[in-house]
């Protein structure tokens, strides 16, 4: 029998992915079956090495629950019995992720909300009817760096100040783009200056700009480290009406030492599926995927950025299944 087994480790932990392609067409096996039987979710994300297959692959670390494995109460999986979910990598990235959903080849994907509205907006009129969101998980959140002893409280205090934007393999610039021009901190003729991280932590310690803006997952290593040397505070940001794809995101004030929290804008993953899944597996994967246990092994899989069942319907890019909707409110009620 052929098949393939490869390894990915995002975080140096080493996480293998197996399948072959008779399991991959085992994923067919009806799902509402009252006797558990071994099935296969495909989740499909990527490209190989992207935070979004990261996550991928913890959630499919922390949501497989094999039959005959420990159960739930006893210290095991709570996932679903008798579900093998498979993170899958889409090498073209997010449009190919949520191809493959649409086309049967996977039973989820794992995307950026930003993503997901551009292969909405450029399919048929089918696409937004044809899939449907489980969760809101993680953001990259928009940081907005300034000296301890600033006194700016908002945006509009940086109109026409120097900045740093940073660039480069842990910071983007695309969400402080969307921030800085609708703001419209830069006068004509004004740029911000582009950088690494690093020598953007650099120029504000030393006056040459007033702000840094990075793209970043909370929580950041490099910025922890500098925090403790150089006195830092965050400005907050609140997203503009217009910017859907954009969340609310909040900055707590334990994640780097001496800083304050606030809240910011972020780009948050979502998890979505087909419209057609039955309601009853959906919301059985729903309670599983907040289950404590479930949330521990996710970051204990080395998964990027904060989890909470909070925000979990944050993003309004897609509508939310009926199976995950009785799951929240399950899952709500049980709190109160």
């Amino acid at each position: 029998m052929s098949g393939f087994v490869f390894r990915f480790s995002p975080t140096r932990r080493g996480l293998l992915i197996g399948g072959t392609a008779c399991l991959l067409a085992s994923g067919r096996a009806a799902w509402g079956q009252d006797v558990p039987e071994q099935r296969f979710f495909r989740l499909a994300a990527g490209p190989l090495g992207s935070a979004a297959f990261a996550l991928a692959t913890g959630l499919a670390t922390s949501l497989s629950n094999p039959l005959g494995g420990r159960g739930c109460d006893k210290g095991g999986s709570c996932g679903v019995p008798g579900l093998i979910v498979v993170a899958q990598g889409a090498a073209h990235g997010p449009a190919r992720a949520l191809d493959l959903l649409r086309g049967g080849q996977a039973e989820g994907a794992l995307v950026f909300a930003r993503d997901l509205a551009s292969w909405l907006s450029a399919g048929d009129a089918g696409a937004q009817e044809s899939l449907r969101a489980l969760a809101t998980l993680s953001a990259e959140t928009l940081h907005v760096f300034l000296r301890q002893d600033d006194p700016a409280s908002s945006l509009g205090d940086l109109i026409g100040q120097p900045l740093a934007l940073a660039q480069g393999p842990e910071a983007g610039t695309g969400l402080a783009r969307q921030v800085i021009g609708p703001a419209h901190l830069l006068k004509p003729g004004q740029r911000a200056l582009l950088m690494p991280l690093e020598f953007a932590l650099d120029a504000l310690a030393e006056g040459e700009v007033r702000a840094a803006f990075a793209t970043l997952w909370p929580g950041n290593a490099l910025v922890s480290q500098r925090a403790r040397s150089l006195p830092l505070k965050l400005l907050p940001v609140t997203p503009l009406a217009s910017q859907r794809v954009l969340t609310a995101e909040v900055l707590p004030g334990a994640l780097y030492p001496g800083v304050a929290g606030v809240e910011t804008v972020g780009q948050p993953l979502v998890l979505v599926v087909r419209a057609d899944l039955p309601d009853d597996f959906t919301e059985a994967f729903v309670r599983s995927l907040w289950a404590p246990t479930t949330l521990k092994t996710i970051g204990a899989a080395g998964a990027v950025g904060q989890i909470s069942l909070a925000g979990a319907r944050r993003s309004s890019v897609l509508a939310y299944h009926p199976g995950a909707m009785a799951a929240y409110a399950a899952l709500v009620k049980k709190d109160q």
